[in-house]
């Protein structure tokens, strides 16, 4: 499957051609007829796509910046001397470019169904993925523009960036000294980690992987999870989820400090915690963990449309299916440690303690009395008070 969104980068030095080919580029009006001009700009060569630009420089719809969606003249004029004076002092000219498969750009609202693209979203994912950019590099002070091309068969935006103000002391900036000749020079190659946040930055934005991520969050944490912590397993006694309980607490080891579902010492263990979670979802959130599963689905396809590899999506899928048994595990053993913990203040009380406390469900009643001040009775009021708890939470929200 090929990738959705492809990004690629370069950088120039100050003499070479394609940085004075940039800045007559910059100073262009937006459909050129001149050929002279024509012939100036084609010093500008982005991964070789600019010669075909030339065929038809009608197809862009101009330069945009970090604060500007359009520049006037004089605003070229600011960013043309900018980039001037950056060559002027040596410093480099980094080429990079986004390009998209038309499909993922409509499955993402980013294209509609006749083939207009949204730009507004595009400018302002440019935006985010440059600001990451710079700052994984050390590059905050570095100025950019960048234009959407509809020149060749992908929708593509070319990115340029530079520093008007190289600094020429070395461990500043990107500023290093060759150890070999002693001479000063900017870093030039771009880490691949770097383009990796920032294609990730791009493909996060477009596919709304945050607002995806924070619903699972809230249908892990909020709604399965929270319903364990209020929902003991040791009270419920003739089940089976009762009855994996009790076997799991006699077989865990004496050390309640390795009771962390992620610890090594619980490996022998994962297994029976596993099965704990699945029986409890089963019973008690079958739909929870259904709209869960359809989430993690969705955008794990989304990921592998963006990236072209089914692997980076399995992982993520894998990643939330982890962490939701994670942290399902940990309200288990965190019930293990009180059961425990009460049984061991039983053991070490006089006798008359003994008698008034004898051992039955009460005393885990009790601990959670004590830890959630209700102890809701059925697994209906637990979920009737969760939706109470989002409901109040999005009223707040909407105050806000």
């Amino acid at each position: 499957m090929a990738a959705g969104i492809i990004l690629k980068a370069k950088f120039l030095t100050a003499s070479g051609k394609g940085y004075a080919g940039y800045i007559n580029y910059i100073d262009r009006p937006e459909a050129i007829t001149d050929a002279l001009a024509i012939k100036d700009i084609t010093d500008y060569d982005v991964f070789g796509t600019y010669m075909d630009y030339m065929g038809n420089p009608e197809k862009s719809t101009g330069l945009f910046t970090e604060k500007y969606d359009v520049l006037s003249a004089e605003g070229k004029e600011e960013l043309k001397a900018l980039f001037r004076q950056s060559q002027e002092k040596g410093g480099l000219l980094y080429q990079t470019l986004f390009s998209f498969e038309s499909q993922w750009l409509k499955e993402n609202g980013l294209m509609d169904s006749q083939g207009k693209v949204m730009e507004p979203k595009l400018r302002e994912y440019t935006r985010q993925s440059v600001a990451c950019l710079q700052k994984a590099e050390g590059m905050e002070s570095w100025v950019w523009s960048a234009a959407v091309h509809y020149n060749t068969k992908h929708v593509h935006i070319h990115i340029a960036l530079a520093d008007p103000y190289p600094s020429w002391q070395e461990g500043r900036g990107r500023c290093k000294r060759n150890k070999k000749t002693g001479a000063l020079y900017q870093r030039g190659k771009l880490k691949p980690k770097t383009l990796e946040k920032t294609k990730a930055a791009f493909v996060n934005l477009a596919i709304r992987s945050k607002e995806e991520n924070a619903k699972l969050n809230e249908i892990v944490r909020e709604r399965i999870v929270l319903g364990k912590k209020l929902f003991p397993f040791a009270a419920q006694e003739g089940g089976a989820i009762h009855a994996q309980f009790s076997k799991l607490l006699q077989e865990l080891p004496e050390n309640r400090q390795l009771w962390n579902y992620n610890m090594a010492a619980m490996e022998p263990y994962r297994e029976q915690i596993d099965e704990l979670s699945r029986l409890f979802i089963d019973s008690y959130f079958p739909e929870e963990y259904a709209d869960f599963k359809m989430r993690i689905d969705r955008l794990a396809d989304a990921y592998q449309k963006s990236y072209g590899d089914s692997r980076w999506a399995g992982a993520f899928a894998e990643g939330k299916e982890r962490d939701l048994y994670a942290r399902l595990g940990n309200a288990i053993l965190a019930e293990c440690k009180a059961v425990r913990k009460e049984e061991c203040g039983l053991r070490q009380g006089t006798y008359s303690q003994w008698k008034q406390a004898p051992m039955s469900t009460a005393w885990v009643n009790q601990i959670y009395y004590a830890i959630r001040g209700v102890l809701w009775e059925d697994t209906q009021s637990l979920k009737n008070q969760a939706a109470y708890e989002r409901l109040r939470k999005e009223q707040e929200h909407s105050k806000e």
